[in-house]
């Protein structure tokens, strides 16, 4: 079975199982079972997954892959946060995503078939992550095209939100990508954590940390934010909409 590349930072290996023709008995953490790529499989066809998964735990700041490594599965998050980002000749990152509990990673990278994943992976602080190995994923998604449906489906998602970003990174100003980030932060709530670093929140944004500082500030003085400490509140939804929107 293909195993992840090697992990650095402090990893734990608490338990892997070899595939098996049979549907063994597998205890399913609830983490995999809620996620969005799993919560519809049949109990038999997980315990299945399960048996070929690797669940390893790993320290704050621990290499996942590094970039041009072999593609040779897919990760979910049990727990913790990742970072993937890019990174250039000159030590520039760039954070490209933030991967947070319950989602799960490197699946395109998985289909395309490309040579090695386009990203590091890095986390944020202890994590604990799923490895499911390329070969024998791939042929259970041949064997079950339901599931391959909703795969697919969830990969739009990511690709909807990634075209967003991108909007935001280049027809945006640094007030109205951060507006916007909170708001997606906040969901349909009106409050949420700030999980990440002010410096990796400003990568994630294309600004540097001195510049998101200043338009948080500027959020706050305009009544449209309220932050304490890493908790912040959006007083006024539509008017950080209108904002984000170039509109207010």
């Amino acid at each position: 079975m293909p195993k992840p590349p090697p992990p650095t930072g402090g990893l734990t290996r608490i338990g892997s199982a070899a595939a098996a023709p049979s549907t063994p008995t597998v205890e399913v953490p609830k983490e995999v079972r809620s996620h969005r790529l799993f919560n519809d499989l049949a109990d038999a066809d997980l315990a299945y997954l399960m048996s070929l998964a690797q669940i390893d735990d790993y320290g704050k700041r621990a290499t996942v892959f590094e970039q041009g490594a072999p593609c040779n599965g897919l990760y979910v998050v049990l727990s913790g946060t990742v970072r993937l980002f890019k990174a250039s000749p000159d030590g520039r990152e760039h954070v490209v995503e933030v991967i947070r509990q319950g989602q799960s990673f490197a699946e395109a990278a998985v289909f395309a078939d490309v040579p090695g994943f386009p990203v590091h992976a890095q986390t944020l602080g202890p994590c604990r992550l799923m490895f499911l190995p390329k070969a024998p994923y791939l042929d259970f998604l041949r064997d079950h095209p339901s599931y391959l449906f909703a795969m697919v489906a969830g990969l739009s998602i990511r690709m909807h939100q990634l075209v967003v970003k991108m909007e935001r990174l280049t027809l945006k100003d640094a007030l109205q990508r951060t507006a916007g980030h909170l708001l997606d932060m906040a969901g349909d709530g009106g409050s949420a954590t700030l999980d990440v670093t002010k410096a990796t929140l400003a990568s994630q944004l294309g600004l540097t940390p001195e510049t998101l500082s200043r338009a948080l500030t500027a959020l706050q003085e305009q009544e449209l934010l309220h932050m304490t400490g890493s908790e912040f509140t959006l007083p006024d939804r539509d008017g950080l909409q209108a904002l984000s929107k170039g509109s207010a």
